[in-house]
């Protein structure tokens, strides 16, 4: 993870075809259908774990402005930091180099194929940073 001088952050969403620590995984075609229906600076993020219902205003720190995927097939993203109280906690943990990691926050189907767990009907309604 990275972070700019303006305080925009770009890093790793997710490793398509991977299981992720919940033994999930993600297809590229399914992430495609999520990133297709992303809108620049509409999916706001906090540090820490949240319910599923969202995030209060008062605990925002970031404003996902680009979700895109690589030639390999990994899904990147670019944050805003927002002048918050948690945009702040966000900034100096990246600069100080605390390990964390994005957690998405979203709905979809999971099935079981050839004994993996793979999500389907895949929406992002969030996406936050969490301690790794």
């Amino acid at each position: 993870m990275e972070i700019s001088e303006d305080g925009v952050i770009t890093g790793m969403l997710l490793k398509c075809g991977v299981p992720n620590a919940n033994g999930v995984v993600y297809t590229t075609e399914n992430t495609k259908e999520a990133i297709k229906e992303f809108k620049a600076d509409s999916l706001f993020g906090t540090v820490g774990s949240t319910n599923f219902d969202g995030v209060g205003i008062d605990r925002y720190s970031h404003v996902v402005t680009k979700i895109e995927e690589c030639a390999n097939g990994d899904i990147v993203l670019e944050a805003k930091i927002l002048p918050t109280r948690y945009g702040s906690l966000l900034e100096k943990m990246i600069k100080n180099k605390t390990p964390l990691r994005v957690g998405r926050r979203g709905s979809g189907i999971i099935k079981e194929v050839d004994g993996q767990k793979i999500v389907t009907e895949y929406k992002l309604v969030g996406i936050d940073f969490l301690i790794d």
